[in-house]
């Protein structure tokens, strides 16, 4: 393809994600009308120029609280999960939002972020002693490496307390105007 009037610029084969080319040859660059993206076909998948933020790639949310059973020192699955694909040698970052709640003993809580069966960090922070209601809004961030390969795995998030805890809560927001609870999986740029 040749393009014989600079001033009208590049412009890529205009499709909608359902209705991209059958057989796409490696290189071929896309326009989403219905995603707004601009892809590329790396040979066997689509996938964002490589130079660029890809944006989010998955997000789950939950209204509702999650408190732990005994022994709350074990972590254990706070209910959001997130499956997302993302491509080889990638920059991604987690972003968790919640409202953490302890009760009895040191106010102390861990949340644990898992890709597949393998953790990926821990955030830990300390609480004031408060009442549930007053359980302050918290966003936390990690950014780390993806893989070399692309793939698709699932994100998940555990909780856990200290030994003096006798119950570790992330609650949800169904009755103030923070927000759900929620974890979002970015991909913020090449590594």
């Amino acid at each position: 393809m040749a393009i014989s009037n600079v001033s009208n610029g590049f412009r890529p084969g205009v499709c909608t994600s359902t209705t991209r080319p059958s057989a796409p040859f490696e290189g071929q660059m896309i326009y989403e009308t219905d995603t707004d993206k601009v892809l590329v076909y790396n040979g066997s998948a689509w996938y964002p120029p490589r130079n660029t933020a890809w944006g989010v790639l998955g997000r789950h949310e939950l209204t509702t609280a999650f408190g732990t059973s005994s022994p709350h020192t074990t972590f254990q699955d706070e209910g959001l999960s997130v499956s997302v694909s993302y491509g080889p040698n990638r920059l991604l970052r987690a972003t968790l939002l919640v409202r953490p709640y302890t009760n009895g003993g040191t106010n102390f809580v861990n949340y644990k972020l898992i890709r597949g069966s393998t953790a990926v960090t821990i955030w830990g922070f300390g609480l004031p002693d408060i009442s549930n209601s007053e359980a302050p809004a918290k966003t936390i961030t990690y950014t780390f490496a993806g893989p070399s390969t692309a793939g698709t795995e699932t994100f998940k998030v555990q909780i856990a307390g200290t030994p003096n805890n006798t119950q570790v809560t992330s609650y949800g927001q169904p009755t103030t105007n923070d927000g759900p609870r929620q974890l979002v999986i970015e991909d913020v740029g090449p590594a």
